[in-house]
């Protein structure tokens, strides 16, 4: 991205919305003239595709009746105007809102806003939809066009006068009945469409592959920076700070992006969810027996370790309260004791004055999307979360600004608040955990800066319960040994909390309960696995209906995996088939009731994305469970084990290095090589860059006993990966690894990201120099270098290069040991590869390889 472009993130939100806002500026001043009532104000309409009136027509009768028409579809718009749209745009857009154009003449026709629900084309709705609410029409103001016709005449006269008229080809609108269930071929469309869960899981991963295409085409350049360097104070203290983490996190999200357009409603309980609040109860579909699901719930709830959050939202489950659930609800809401995941007519039995608005998951994209880009104007260093909340490296950022990380969060906060209108609250710290805790004390709509030296105090007082992977089942453990705070964990042995937990949850805990967090932030996500699953409004009565709508989940499988270019080679079917005790007719309208689950996965003979290959292996899966039609109420599809992304540029040209070089000499005799390294008193710098010079120089010398004839042992290494290898300890701790206190900074910053935090978080606790303890590696090679290759036995095992703690750094001095590769050592990182996957552990291949690309 050039200067001028300023990383694509220019302000007003670039070219398009400058567009926007002046097309819709010229409509507002070209309005004045033929405007006579106030029929359609505070109505604004979008109109896709061909339509009968025109868009153009429209376009006039919106002038004339005070509305407002977009050119294009905002998150604001009131309605999308529409005769008949394909399903690849449907599956996208919020149905809600598409309604005929014949709504629109009606609502002239009648003089007022008639009830847009029976005009909707797409709808799982029923007719009892409550009406909009709109600004009401004085009767000064009413329309005096009194028919259709009436209405033609005027808009022909507008005609006239604007000469813009054109034809309409339009076909006449096609009406759309309503998909309550599976059976319905549009029901899959409309579920993934209005379902929360899947639009959230979407927007998440939309956003982590954003970030990783930002970093792959960014140039270096943040020219915004100049713009914190001019308008935030300068400091010395953001030097002592080492790394410095930020967690962002939106406010209430779906609740602060549907109060834009709901000022009224700012101050108040509210919640987002499908339910309408208008009443706590519903009525009950024969055959419900909510008291008898609600036993089974509980039941099953006490098998899983007391699920304290599930068992909140049965309290009341068996009245004839709402089970719509509550997605998010405001502060005021919360105060109340309403939660997220509640079930409405719970919520509105703790708050009876909760207000429930709908979602608009358009303008959370839109927000999202404002959020994401806002702070990448400054940095690249993100690791998506979700759509509301991200980590953040601050560290190079604080840098090169040269102000102190409360100074550059709160412009940053105001920035993304004055741009979206949504609050959002931020914690910083030396690392992800200490972070994600600072923003639990900033909410709401605040920011907080934990500092090192308050670390360990501050944690004693946190809850173990709310720390990351800390669930029910694990804080119900916790609870029976009484030990509920960090500060309680920290009194506790590392071994007696890995007799509890395990050794490496056991160690994650003894360090996360006293803000210690070494994990990096991910800048790359990496897929394992794609699904789709539906476990709503599943009915089937026979078999034939089962499959056809397997293959429409196998289409929408297939079309997920094409998005990410991956193929699989283990396909799963879930299935939910309602429990033997279980009611028939579920408390929840066409929910899933008490279920038991079943799972199923075949594991293919090759990689595949082959949409018939899906469909046969599902289908034949599903007949081989012999499960009743009737008594499934849920199905999911999973495609695992994925191959691997396609390589880059620098992976093609290694790996092609390593095949040639293979090719080359697989058919010549292996030479025996020993290496014998030695120091280099004069190049004994004290930086990093130093420590692998040295290392690479050593191992181009070779021992005067090479040129003696030896007979090599049976899996005797010779190669230099291998001499390295024997004289690195494996597994060791990251801080064993000194780093010197005046290391060259210009050194570090070339560096990989990932390394340079490791050198940074080893610097603080070494003890040496790290030319000291090179030095005695290399000198104790030297010595003992011979006798260490005679003592190796037959039947030892070489280690697996990959399995080092130190394998980067073996790789690296390998590297620029020599100009071409050993025909051992190449075959040597083979054959370890291999080994790997047969073993089903080919993860730990990722890292090392990525390392020498970079």
């Amino acid at each position: 991205m050039g200067k001028d472009r300023k990383d694509g993130f220019e302000e007003w939100d670039g070219y398009m919305n400058a567009k926007i806002t002046k097309l819709e500026e010229q409509f507002s001043k070209a309005s004045d003239p033929f405007r006579q009532t106030e029929l359609f104000k505070g109505i604004s309409i979008y109109v896709n595709g061909h339509t009968n009136p025109s868009a153009d027509e429209l376009k006039r009768i919106m002038m004339v009746h005070s509305g407002v028409f977009h050119h294009y579809e905002r998150s604001h718009t009131t309605f999308i105007i529409a005769s008949n749209l394909p399903d690849v745009k449907i599956r996208n857009m919020n149905t809600s809102k598409i309604i005929s154009p014949q709504w629109v003449v009606d609502c002239v026709s009648a003089q007022k806003i008639v009830d847009y629900s029976k005009y909707l084309l797409y709808t799982n709705q029923s007719t009892s939809q409550p009406k909009i609410t709109f600004q009401k029409v004085e009767k000064d103001d009413e329309p005096k066009a009194s028919n259709v016709s009436s209405i033609m005449r005027d808009l022909a006269e507008l005609n006239a006068k604007m000469k813009e008229t054109k034809p309409d080809i339009s076909p006449e609108p096609k009406q759309s009945g309503s998909a309550m269930t599976a059976v319905d071929p549009k029901f899959l469309s409309e579920f993934y469409n209005n379902s929360r869960l899947h639009h959230i899981a979407t927007l998440g991963a939309g956003f982590k592959k954003y970030v990783s295409d930002l970093r792959d085409k960014h140039n270096g350049d943040f020219p915004d920076r100049q713009k914190l360097k001019e308008i935030l104070p300068k400091s010395e203290i953001f030097v002592k700070n080492g790394q410095t983490v930020m967690h962002i996190d939106m406010d209430c999200f779906f609740v602060s992006v549907g109060l834009r357009k709901r000022p009224h409603l700012r101050g108040k309980p509210v919640a987002v969810t499908h339910s309408k609040g208008k009443s706590e109860h519903v009525p009950l579909k024969d055959g419900v027996n909510r008291e008898k699901e609600m036993d089974l719930f509980v039941k099953k709830i006490e098998k899983k370790a007391q699920d304290n959050v599930k068992a909140s939202n049965i309290n009341s489950f068996s009245d004839k309260s709402s089970l719509s659930e509550v997605a998010s609800c405001s502060y005021e809401a919360r105060a109340k004791g309403v939660k997220n995941g509640m079930f409405m007519g719970l919520a509105m039995k703790l708050c009876p004055g909760i207000q429930a608005i709908p979602y608009d998951f358009e303008a959370y994209k839109e927000v999202a999307e404002t959020l994401y880009n806002t702070v990448a104007q400054y940095t690249l260093n993100i690791e998506a979360v979700s759509c509301d909340e991200m980590f953040v490296d601050l560290t190079d950022l604080l840098n090169d600004v040269e102000t102190t990380p409360m100074d550059f969060v709160t412009a940053l906060r105001n920035e993304v608040k004055e741009k979206t209108g949504c609050p959002c609250s931020a914690g910083v710290g030396s690392n992800r955990l200490q972070a994600r805790m600072a923003t639990k004390k900033a909410k709401p709509d605040g920011q907080f800066h934990l500092l090192k030296e308050n670390v360990e105090e501050y944690f004693q007082n946190i809850a173990i319960k709310e720390l990351p992977g800390v669930g029910s089942s694990t804080s119900y453990t916790l609870n029976e040994l009484n030990w509920k705070t960090c500060g309680d964990l920290q009194t506790v042995s590392l071994y007696k909390i890995q007799a509890e937990f395990g050794k490496k949850f056991g160690e994650t805990l003894h360090q996360f309960c006293r803000g210690i967090d070494n994990r990096p932030l991910v800048y790359g996500q990496i897929r394992k696995s794609v699904s789709a699953e539906v476990n709503y409004g599943i009915r089937f009565k026979e078999n034939a209906e089962c499959e056809t709508f397997l293959k429409q989940l196998c289409v929408e499988v297939h079309a997920r995996l094409m998005d990410i270019k991956r193929k699989g080679k283990c396909i799963t079917l879930k299935v939910m088939v309602r429990a033997p005790e279980a009611p028939v007719e579920t408390s929840k309208f066409m929910g899933h009731g008490v279920c038991d689950n079943q799972t199923k996965s075949v594991s293919l003979t090759e990689f595949t994305c082959d949409l018939e290959v899906i469909t046969r292996t599902v289908l034949s899966t599903m007949r081989s469970l012999n499960i009743p039609p009737h008594e499934l109420r849920g199905i999911g599809i999973q495609i695992t084990k994925l191959n691997e992304e396609a390589p880059s540029k620098k992976d093609s040209v290694l790996m092609n290095m390593f095949s040639k070089v293979a090719e080359k000499q697989k058919d010549k005799p292996l030479k025996p090589k020993e290496t014998v390294v030695e120091v280099d008193k004069k190049s004994e710098e004290k930086s990093i860059k130093g420590m692998f010079s040295k290392m690479s120089e050593s191992t181009k010398i070779k021992s005067e006993e090479e040129k003696k004839p030896k007979t090599k042992k049976k899996n005797q290494p010779t190669g230099n990966i291998m001499g390295m290898l024997q004289n690195m300890p494996s597994r060791k701790r990251t801080s064993d690894y000194l780093v010197p206190d005046d290391i060259d900074e210009s050194v570090l910053a070339e560096l990989p990201e990932d390394i340079r935090r490791e050198i940074l978080q080893a610097r603080s606790d070494q003890q040496k120099s790290i030319e000291e303890r090179v030095k005695a590696r290399i000198t104790k090679s030297v010595k003992d270098k011979k006798e260490e290759i005679e003592e190796i036995q037959e039947e030892e095992q070489e280690p697996n290069i990959f399995l080092q703690k130190d394998n980067c750094r073996i790789l690296l001095a390998w590297m620029q040991s020599c100009d071409e590769p050993d025909s051992y050592d190449v075959e040597l990182i083979i054959k370890n590869a291999i080994d790997l996957i047969t073993r089903k552990e080919s993860h730990e291949i990722y890292d090392p390889i990525a390392f020498m690309c970079r």
